[in-house]
């Protein structure tokens, strides 16, 4: 693993093409008015490889990068220069491309889906293509791929988080790695204000559907949810994990790259207001999400009185 400014740097994250199958109310890109303009060159991922040659991870993402014609080119370059390779993909297209992606080097693809419910899965995607992911999923894992569920929590399905657990696992039961993120309410999300719930909201129903997991002995990882609304789980949160290892992602977009969970994105991403400053798990959450203040404040915080030593033990990198 390359240091960077004394962090680990864990993952690239590389922005294939913004183009994309669906139409998600939540989406965090912003959209552009021609999506084809959007592919990324294999020179351009190239020079981000040299860039930074220790790396442990490549994730490729977009927009959808199942619809990119050279993407099995740069997995293949990619398989030569990290030890893994990773896609985040919506699963539209995975059952036809599951095979060729195992061949060309992937090693795990993380699907975005939402419900098992096709009419909300519709209503988040803007189409009836559920069955499609599920198809995809199960392909994968035949290619020999590891296959990871994405779910955006948003207003939209977080009360349905324990049955789509539940359902998950009677359909998938080799599901070893769960990502839940709390919907990021930036690009169509900052619009469709409605999309986004409060964390106090989401509380009880994330709590149900993680303990179903936990109790199966598999893994999982929450995305932008404070530590006051994961006490249980503290340990699985992708921000303070972070935080204790030090550990720094690199996004790649077009034209321009940011440095992900260093302290300036900190800062430039959270806030921690006044009752943070209580808090004895300050120091190891980054706070309250700037865009999540925006809709709602920060009153929903509160102090934690406990001491973070287990949870900085607890946070593995498993």
């Amino acid at each position: 693993m390359r240091l960077y400014k004394n962090c680990v740097v864990q993952t690239i994250y590389f922005e294939v093409t913004l183009d994309c199958i669906l139409d998600c109310v939540f989406c965090s890109q912003k959209p552009v008015k021609n999506p084809k303009s959007t592919y990324r060159s294999i020179g351009d991922f190239k020079k981000v490889l040299e860039e930074f040659p220790e790396a442990d991870i490549v994730m490729f993402t977009g927009g959808e990068p199942l619809l990119h014609p050279e993407i099995l080119k740069m997995i293949k370059l990619a398989k030569k220069k990290v030890p893994e390779v990773c896609m985040e993909t919506n699963g539209v297209l995975l059952a036809e491309m599951a095979g060729k992606l195992k061949k060309a080097g992937v090693d795990s693809v993380y699907v975005s889906i939402h419900s098992c419910d096709s009419e909300i899965e519709k209503k988040i995607t803007g189409k009836d293509v559920l069955q499609e992911k599920l198809r995809g999923m199960e392909k994968a894992y035949e290619a020999g791929l590891r296959v990871m569920p994405s779910t955006v929590i948003s207003s939209l399905n977080y009360k349905h988080l324990p049955e789509m657990v539940d359902r998950m696992l009677k359909k998938f039961p080799w599901i070893h790695h769960w990502v839940f993120n709390f919907i990021d309410a930036v690009g169509k999300a900052a619009k469709n204000t409605w999309t986004v719930p409060r964390y106090s909201e989401v509380d009880l129903w994330l709590f149900l559907a993680l303990s179903k997991l936990k109790r199966r002995g598999i893994t999982f990882r929450v995305e932008r949810v404070p530590l006051c609304y994961m006490v249980e789980f503290a340990e699985y949160s992708t921000e303070a994990r972070r935080i204790i290892h030090r550990e720094v992602d690199f996004v790649h977009r077009r034209g321009r790259s940011s440095k992900s969970y260093t302290s300036r994105y900190w800062e430039w991403e959270y806030e921690k207001p006044e009752v943070c400053q209580l808090c004895w798990w300050r120091d190891i959450c980054p706070g309250i999400e700037k865009d999540y203040v925006k809709i709602y404040g920060s009153e929903e915080l509160y102090p934690i009185f406990l001491s973070p030593k287990q949870i900085i033990k607890k946070a593995g990198r498993d």
